[in-house]
């Protein structure tokens, strides 16, 4: 099965720290959401604790878990987060995020450029269909 998020708003940020990728139900009042992000400057210490990895946070920050995406692929409507089974388990969610959107409503250039930023450490970690 895939959990799924219809995002009604997407959004992305990228400054000399971190970089965030935000997909939700809506912009103000929001319910239901998935942030990414990663830090570009971690220390050696944080990277043994596995905060140099992207950082995945679902609906609620206590629900989150950095290193759990193995794969995000971005296609013309949608975005598929595949996640580790064990990380899955421990978030409450399948291992496969599937997040849709209308594409007339994305600039899907600038979605495609924040994805493989948050994922540039990483060969693999993101593939673009569009």
């Amino acid at each position: 099965m895939t959990t799924i998020l219809n995002a009604g708003f997407v959004y992305g940020s990228e400054d000399e720290d971190v970089i965030i990728v935000g997909f939700a139900d809506q912009e103000y009042d929001t319910r239901r959401y998935v942030l990414l992000q990663r830090s570009k400057h971690v220390s050696a210490e944080e990277e043994l604790l596995g905060h140099g990895e992207v950082h995945i946070a679902i609906n609620d920050e206590r629900c989150s878990a950095y290193g759990a995406v193995e794969r995000i692929i971005l296609s013309e409507s949608q975005v598929t987060i595949e996640l580790d089974k064990d990380a899955a388990g421990s978030l409450g969610v399948n291992e496969k995020i599937a997040i849709c959107f209308f594409k007339e409503a994305v600039d899907l250039l600038r979605l495609e450029a924040d994805l493989k930023s948050l994922c540039s450490y990483r060969t693999g970690l993101f593939k673009s269909l569009s």
